[in-house]
């Protein structure tokens, strides 16, 4: 019965998480979660007022984006679209709530990861079985519906990488890094049953997650530091990551192994790109790391740092040729646009932590951050909708008087 309720809960938390059209729906899961959300507002008052305060995070760049597209006469006003659709994941998130929330004995704060830990697992098996088995990967995308730029990109990068169910590219690079970066939270707070078991899935979410963006490597990596950063002058934490870290590298070694056997050879020519021209004296570079580099264009004049150009997306690309999520800020509303979109997650962290703090929740919260703040340094990134679902979860369980992490595993 339990494990019955915990799958039920991924197949909830996973069309959240990775929101998906199905042919004959006008809407996405999340959007219709979102209406959920909405109905336990108004119909049964589940949503606590107070938590609507967080949407004060959202004022300061819908305001930038008001004054960038009326001075600019270009009347862009993308991010007020923005702060709309992160009210829209708000009401999803709460929507989830309402699920995880029921479950008030035996589930807490490290149970609720798990669950968003197993998710992640299951779309990374997901995405290697659809490049398995051809077929199974037309059907999944026959049932769903795609938009133009979307059904492009998947068709042009079919058979080089791995392909998601309901994101992909850049967006699947975060979600299997942020993964990582929660297992490590785990097992620093002792939350691990079998550690056999947890290794693979967490080798396994980064083997898959880099052939399907490359972008996971910067979670594993701020996954690795904050593994090593927390208590690292103690003997007894010294000796158990660096089990931990054996393990870890033995599976890798031939989870690796058998990619280079069994895979196509395209496919991993492209995860590993990097890689491999670093032992051909290439340096650590890829085809994407170069192009990035080209992308590092700067506005030319004060105007343009002061209140942006306006403009964010052009008919068939970003405005300037630039992917780089700090200078597509830049270039579309200034300096304060650059600095106001981060304000709404660090206010999600800041009440979060007011509801419920701990030392290494607290650093668990800061890697997140920082996470997102390196992240913008390759496209424009965000994390928003794990941060509002965890801080609605852990405003619940406290309001009702739950425990929010109850005894750790020895």
């Amino acid at each position: 019965e339990p494990y019955r309720r915990q799958r039920q809960m991924c197949i909830r938390d996973s069309f959240y998480i990775y929101p998906i059209i199905f042919i004959g729906l006008p809407l996405s899961t999340r959007i219709l979660y979102a209406l959920g959300g909405v109905f336990l507002f108004i119909c049964q008052r589940f949503i606590d007022k107070r938590l609507f305060s967080v949407w004060w995070g959202l004022v300061p760049v819908a305001l930038c984006s008001v004054g960038s597209g009326i001075l600019n006469l270009t009347f862009d006003f993308t991010f007020v679209f923005y702060a709309f659709s992160q009210i829209a994941i708000f009401f999803a998130s709460h929507a989830m709530v309402y699920v995880f929330g029921r479950k008030k004995k035996n589930f807490d704060l490290s149970d609720f990861l798990k669950c968003f830990v197993y998710v992640v697992g299951i779309q990374s098996l997901l995405a290697l079985l659809m490049f398995l088995f051809p077929a199974l990967h037309d059907f999944m995308y026959s049932i769903i519906r795609l938009n133009e730029l979307e059904d492009e990109m998947v068709d042009s990068t079919y058979g080089m990488r791995l392909q998601g169910w309901g994101s992909n590219f850049f967006g699947a690079g975060i979600i299997n890094g942020l993964a990582l970066i929660l297992m490590a939270y785990l097992f620093l707070n002792k939350r691990v049953r079998r550690l056999w078991c947890f290794t693979i899935l967490y080798v396994f979410i980064l083997v898959i997650g880099i052939l399907i963006a490359r972008t996971t490597l910067i979670g594993f990596l701020f996954s690795l530091f904050y593994l090593l950063a927390w208590k690292w002058k103690n003997p007894y934490w010294i000796k158990r990551k660096m089990r931990w870290m054996l393990l870890v590298c033995l599976i890798l070694l031939s989870g690796v192994s058998f990619i280079f056997l069994y895979l196509d050879a395209k496919v991993v020519m492209w995860a590993f790109e990097m890689f491999i021209n670093y032992g051909s004296d290439a340096g650590l570079s890829s085809a994407s790391t170069d192009r990035l580099k080209e992308m590092y264009v700067y506005p030319t004049s004060l105007k343009t740092y002061l209140i942006g150009d306006g403009l964010f997306n052009l008919k068939d690309h970003y405005y300037m040729e630039t992917d780089v999520g700090y200078l597509r800020l830049l270039f579309y509303g200034g300096i304060p646009v650059a600095l106001c979109f981060f304000i709404y997650p660090y206010m999600i962290i800041k009440k979060t932590l007011a509801t419920y703090s701990s030392p290494l929740f607290k650093r668990l919260l800061f890697i997140i951050f920082l996470y997102v703040l390196v992240l913008n340094f390759k496209g424009l990134a965000d994390v928003n909708l794990f941060l509002i679902l965890l801080y609605g979860l852990l405003f619940h369980w406290v309001k009702n008087g739950q425990t929010v992490e109850s005894d750790t595993y020895e």
